[in-house]
C-alpha cells in the first residue's frame, strides 16, 4: 500500500509490500450532537460513542480518535468498514436506530447481520447531522486539515435478543485517491484514551469483503484476517457506535379464564360431597381411546393472544393438546408443555375410589392462539394409551363439580367433552348420561366440568385486572 499525504494517514512507516492492497487510517475526532433525532420510545441500549478526551493532533501520542477506510486498485472495489455490538442481558429488543460517525455523508447505506450469518442491507434511510467533538472541533487529518464530522443515524427495524453479537458495515460511493479508490470512512477510537463510555471494545475493527466475508483487524499489531501484519496505528481501535432500541418486556400473561382446581370437598374423605374427579376413555382395540376435554369462552368481544392453557392430570408424559373453535376442525395446537407435580389445598394428591393416592400434575401447554372474546374454544388432551385389562385407557383429565369445588369456576355448563377418532366432538353429562358421548351412561352422582385456566395477552390489561384476575406467576 502506498502512503500519501493528506487524508490517508498511518502512524509509523508503511512496508512497501502493502502497495495496491488494503487499508488506510484517517485521524479525526468529533463531538456528540446535543440534539436528538430519536423517537421518544427509543432507549440507548449500547453506547460506544465518540471520544471526549485526547482529541485530534493536539493530543499527540495520546490521540484517541481515528477514521478507517479501505483503499483498493480497480477492478477491486473497496471493502466496507464496520464493527459489532452485543446488547446486554438475554431480553428481547427491537433495534430502531444504529448511529455511527463519518466524514462522509452522501449516498450511504448500512449492511449488517448476526455474527456468523450472511450480511445484507439493513438500512438506506438515515439522517446525517453535522457535529463537533466536545472541544468544538471537527475531525482533524494528520496534515492538520479539519473535516466536517457527521453523526449518521440509520433507521432500522431489527428484532434482536441480548447476548447476540450483531455486525454492521458502512457502505457508500468510493472516491478516487490517486490511481486507487478509497471506500467510505468510519469513525473509531482507542477505548482506553477515549474518556467516554466504550461498551464492548475488544480492540478489533472489522471489514466486509466484496465476497461477503467478515475480516478482522487489530490496528496496533496487524493481527487478524483483514491484512495480516498490516499495522495501521500505534494503538488499538474500535468502531464508535450507539444503538437505540425499544426493549420488549417479557410477555405478561394474564389469567383471563379461571376454572381452577377445587379447594374444598376433596378426595374420599368428603364422602358424598366429593368435588374432584378424573375422566378418561377406555376402548377395546382396534378402537383407540377418545380424548377428554372441555371448552372455555373468554370475556367480552375484543381480541386476545392466548399463550398458555393449563389443565391437570395424573398423566404427564408424551402429552399434546388439540383444540379449535367450537364447530370448526380440531387440530394439534401444542406439544410443548411443562408438567409440575402439585397437590390440592389439603396437601394431598389425587385419590382414586379405591383409596390409592396418585401424583397430580399441573400441565401448562405453551400456545400462540389469537382468539376473540365471546368465541367458544374447545380443547382436548392427547397422549399415550395405557393397557387396562384387555382394553386400553386414554389420557386422564381432571374435572370437578362446580358447586362443591370452593374455587372460581368460570363457565361451567355441566358438560364434559370427548374428541372421537373421527374428529367429532361428543358431549357428556356425567350425572344424567345425556349427550352424544355415551347416551345413558351415568358415571357419577353429580355433574362435572374440566378444570382449566387460560392465560393470554389481553387487549386491555387494566380492564382484566379490574375484573379481579391476577397475573401469572
Amino acid at each position: 500500500m502506498r502512503i500519501k499525504s493528506g487524508e490517508r494517514f498511518m502512524f509509523g512507516s508503511a512496508p512497501k509490500r502493502w502497495a495496491a492492497t488494503r487499508l488506510l487510517g484517517f485521524v479525526l475526532g468529533g463531538a456528540l450532537l446535543a440534539g436528538s433525532h430519536l423517537a421518544a420510545a427509543q432507549v440507548l441500549v449500547f453506547d460506544r460513542g465518540l471520544p471526549t478526551e485526547n482529541l485530534n493532533n493536539a493530543a499527540g501520542a495520546n490521540k484517541s480518535n481515528v477514521e478507517w477506510a479501505d483503499i483498493e486498485t480497480l477492478p477491486v472495489t473497496p471493502w466496507l468498514p464496520g464493527d459489532d455490538f452485543t446488547l446486554a442481558g438475554t431480553g428481547s429488543y427491537v433495534v430502531t436506530t444504529i448511529r455511527v460517525w463519518s466524514t462522509d455523508a452522501d449516498g450511504l447505506i448500512l449492511r449488517g447481520g448476526v455474527a456468523g450469518e450472511p450480511m445484507g442491507v439493513i438500512a438506506d434511510t438515515y439522517t446525517a447531522s453535522p457535529v463537533t467533538y466536545v472541544n468544538s472541533e471537527g475531525y482533524q487529518t494528520s496534515a492538520g486539515d479539519f473535516l466536517q464530522l457527521y453523526q449518521i443515524d440509520f433507521t432500522v427495524d431489527i428484532p434482536l435478543n441480548g447476548g447476540i453479537t450483531y455486525q454492521y458495515f458502512l457502505d457508500g460511493p468510493a472516491t478516487a485517491s490517486g490511481p486507487d479508490f478509497r471506500g467510505i470512512r468510519l469513525h473509531a477510537s482507542n477505548a482506553a484514551l477515549s474518556g467516554s463510555t466504550q461498551m464492548g471494545a475488544d480492540d478489533t475493527f472489522l471489514f466486509l469483503g466484496n465476497e461477503g466475508t467478515v475480516y478482522t483487524w487489530n490496528t496496533l499489531t496487524g493481527d487478524g484476517t483483514y491484512c495480516p501484519g498490516c499495522v495501521g496505528w500505534d494503538k488499538t481501535s474500535d468502531g464508535n457506535v450507539q444503538v437505540f432500541a425499544q426493549p420488549v418486556a417479557p410477555t405478561e400473561q394474564v389469567l383471563v379464564f379461571d376454572r381452577d382446581l377445587p379447594t374444598e370437598n376433596l378426595n374420599n374423605a368428603a364422602g358424598a360431597n366429593r368435588s374432584n374427579v378424573e375422566w378418561a376413555d377406555i376402548e377395546t382395540l382396534p378402537v383407540t381411546p377418545w380424548l377428554p376435554g372441555d371448552d372455555f369462552t373468554l370475556a367480552g368481544s375484543a381480541p386476545y393472544v392466548v399463550t398458555t392453557i393449563r389443565v391437570w392430570s395424573t398423566d404427564s408424559s408424551g402429552l399434546s393438546l388439540r383444540g379449535g373453535v367450537a364447530g370448526g376442525p380440531i387440530s394439534v395446537i401444542a406439544n410443548t408443555y411443562t408438567a409440575i407435580p402439585v397437590t390440592y389445598a389439603n396437601s394431598e394428591g389425587y385419590q382414586t375410589l379405591a383409596g390409592d393416592f396418585l401424583q397430580l400434575y399441573q400441565i401448562d401447554f405453551s400456545v400462540d392462539l389469537p382468539l376473540d372474546g365471546g368465541v367458544t374454544y374447545q380443547y382436548f388432551v392427547d397422549g399415550t394409551a395405557t393397557a387396562s385389562g384387555s382394553d386400553f385407557r386414554g389420557v386422564r383429565l381432571h374435572a370437578s363439580n362446580a358447586p362443591l369445588s370452593g374455587s372460581t369456576q368460570m363457565g361451567p355448563d355441566d358438560t364434559f367433552l370427548f374428541l372421537g377418532n373421527d374428529g367429532t366432538v361428543y358431549t357428556w353429562n356425567t350425572l344424567t348420561g345425556d349427550g352424544t358421548y355415551c347416551p345413558g351412561c351415568v358415571a357419577w352422582d353429580k355433574t362435572s366440568d374440566g378444570n382449566v385456566q387460560v392465560f393470554a395477552q389481553p387487549p386491555d390489561t387494566d380492564t382484566i385486572f379490574a375484573n379481579g384476575f391476577d397475573t401469572a406467576n
